[in-house]
């Protein structure tokens, strides 16, 4: 099984800007390029990596919504696009059991690939319907 300090060793492989908040909860925040920092967590036996991209508008919810949908039969390597709490959030979730530094490094590109490319679009998406 991994554990925090491998992680840990991994994330700091990846030559971003890491931070511990917690044991076995870690913030990744390149806050230079405008997307919001990706948190990962260790809870055995799973290690899930988030991304809040941005609250849910009142208005223009549909077609958000719908464009969400597409991007996650589309638009991403790894991941999906979920709500929580009225938040917009990419997430992830890799076992921990056989997590090596390849598979964590894919999961942390392709979702905050993701939100850099499609951080406006969303933002727009939310004008449309008004």
């Amino acid at each position: 099984m991994i554990d925090n300090e491998t992680i840990e060793g991994y994330l700091m492989l990846m030559d971003r800007p890491v931070e511990t908040l917690d044991e076995g909860l870690w913030r990744l925040d390149d806050s230079a390029d405008g997307v919001p920092p990706l948190v990962v967590r260790h809870d055995p036996p799973i290690v899930m990596l988030r991304v809040s991209v941005m609250a849910v508008p009142e208005t223009g919810r549909e077609a958000l919504f719908r464009r969400l949908l597409e991007l996650n039969s589309s638009g991403l390597a790894f991941g999906a696009y979920a709500l929580d709490n009225g938040t917009v959030t990419l997430v992830d979730t890799l076992r921990a059991e056989s997590l090596d530094f390849a598979t964590l490094s894919a999961s942390v590109d392709s979702l905050l690939l993701a939100a850099r490319e499609l951080y406006y679009e969303l933002h727009d998406t939310q004008t449309v319907g008004e």
